[in-house]
């Protein structure tokens, strides 16, 4: 685990890393929480764009592949 943590957040030198338990313990919980400071808010803004993106497209039924409001997909009105 502490092999993993370290291969992804440093850069490679390598010359300082912790020797003890307890600091690999803590440099690892600190290296996970700073790489969620980068990955939520991308997460949040990638899903976004896939939003945004997605508002506008044309919907069709899956079942006879009609063109139908986005809307209606989810209660299935115009299959009755």
């Amino acid at each position: 685990m502490w092999w993993a943590l370290v291969t992804l957040a440093t850069v490679g030198y390598g010359d300082v890393f912790s020797v003890t338990a307890i600091g690999r313990l803590q440099s690892g919980i600190v290296v996970i929480v700073g790489i969620g400071i980068f990955t939520f808010p991308t997460a949040i803004v990638a899903s976004g764009f896939v939003e945004e993106i997605h508002k506008n497209q044309e919907h069709y039924c899956p079942h006879c592949k009609k063109k139908v409001h986005k809307d209606s997909l989810k209660s299935q009105k115009h299959l009755k």
